[in-house]
Parts: structure tokens; sequence; C-alpha cells
């Protein structure tokens, strides 16, 4: 039996990536800025911070609404973009396979700085699958700063939801080296 946390994921990475996702168990949701009135696309526990991405529920062509929140402990103190702005204005999204499994992210560039907030599944330690996630955020001329989740993210990310509120595929990403788990 599929854990209903796995679903999600499973959707979205399909083929070789799937196998990883079915093995995946439930998790408990990570803390989370969305609100009782939205859907959590994404959220993840960066030890000080939360950051989130918040989906209205009742998403659909011209009428989504997607917010990334970012804070720490109780107070936001990023909630990107303006309400009102159409999510394919400003968030781009992708899905990478590779051998050792799959990656799905999301990504929007906020004063200069463009920020991907990903989920990946994978089994870089033989026997065992994991489920990591987090945020890059890269500025010209330095280096990128990686925000790995504590613990796993909670996450209901689809590029079938994506493409439905406008937002398409493009760019490249690759999974930060010190993400990825090691013996």
């Amino acid at each position: 039996m599929t854990s209903p946390a796995v679903a999600p994921l499973r959707t979205a990475l399909s083929g070789l990536a799937a196998t990883f996702a079915l093995a995946m168990p439930a998790c408990a949701e990570a803390p989370s800025y969305c609100g009782a009135d939205e859907s959590i696309i994404f959220s993840c526990d960066l030890g000080s911070h939360t950051a989130s991405v918040c989906a209205s529920r009742d998403s659909g062509p011209g009428e989504a609404s997607l917010q990334y929140r970012f804070g720490h402990l109780d107070k936001v103190l990023v909630n990107y973009p303006p309400e009102g702005t159409p999510p394919g204005a400003v968030f781009s999204s992708g899905i990478i396979s590779y051998p050792a499994g799959a990656s799905i992210w999301l990504r929007f560039t906020r004063e200069a700085v463009r920020n991907t907030v990903f989920i990946a599944v994978g089994d870089w330690i033989p026997g065992r699958v994991d489920l990591i996630g987090g945020i890059v955020a890269e500025t010209e001329g330095k280096p990128p700063e990686v925000m790995a989740c504590r613990g796993k993210p909670t996450y209901d990310m689809h590029m079938t939801f994506f493409r439905e509120i406008g937002i398409t595929e493009g760019g490249e990403f690759e999974l930060p080296a010190e993400v990825i788990p090691k013996k």
C-alpha cells in the first residue's frame, strides 16, 4: 500500500522515479505559513526559519494564487509575489530524473535573488530511499546559499498543477551536493 504522503510526488515523477517514491513512508507535516483556506505546495523547517509555498484551494486557470512565504518563528518576513499576481508571471518549474531518483523544483526571482524551492527522492545510500528538500538562493557574483530542510518537507508539488495555473517549465537545476545524504 502506498502512503498518501507519497502520491503527489509519485504522480509528478513517472517511470523509474516512481519506483523510488513508492518506498517513502508517511511523515509528519513540517511547520507552514499556509492558511486554513490554502493548500500546502511546499513547506520546510529550515531550523530558525520556515519556508512555505501556498496555493488558493480554488486554483484554476485565471483564478490561481500561489505565494512563497519565508519567516522566523511566527513572523512572515517575505510574502511573494504581491497578491493578485498570476503565478505564470513570476514562477517557472521543472523536473529532473537521474540514476538515483528524481527532483521537482519551483523557481522565482525576487530583488535580484533567484530562489529555487525543491524536493527530491532517491537512493543515494544503497538500500535506503530518502526524501529531501530545501531552497537554493542565488545572487550574481556570490556562491549559492543552500538551505536544506531539517527533516522531511511537506509537499504537494505537481507539474500538472503548475501547468494548469500557467507556470511554464524552463531553466535548469542541479541538486546541491550538500543536501544529498551521505553514508
